[in-house]
């Protein structure tokens, strides 16, 4: 078993067409794999969030922001001295993009993510979608 994932979101419908329509969500990851079989970290991980997305006709662009609050698993000596595990640090991500409906059961979107890196030897995430 790895570990469980829980989201709950909250959508705020826009009090006119002119602003968007705001979603928060709060996503948890619950140590539930084995830490020890390299399945997890063992720790807890809290993510809050934040969207935003406007309807423009067949467009709608978004934004959005995450913060990731990481649980740390430290790092370890072993008795023959040697260092295991590894430090984690919270992270920032930053989204935006848009979907295009291109027909009634079709849509069709892009998106760039960017986030801060979450340990030292990590660097700077960026991912096209």
């Amino acid at each position: 078993l790895g570990d469980i994932q829980l989201a709950a979101s909250y959508l705020q419908p826009p009090p006119s067409r002119a602003w968007p329509f705001v979603e928060g969500e709060l996503r948890l990851k619950l140590p539930t794999a084995s830490s020890s079989n390299g399945l997890g970290t063992g720790e807890l991980d809290i993510v809050p969030s934040l969207q935003a997305t406007w309807s423009l006709g067949r467009w709608s662009p978004f934004g959005g922001v995450a913060y990731e609050i990481l649980g740390d698993p430290g790092e370890s000596t072993a008795d023959d001295g040697t260092v295991t595990g590894f430090e984690l640090q919270n992270a920032v991500r930053v989204s935006a993009g848009t979907v295009w409906q291109a027909a009634e059961r079709l849509n069709l979107g892009m998106s760039i993510e960017y986030g801060t890196p979450t340990a030292d030897a990590a660097g700077d995430r960026l991912d096209l979608v």
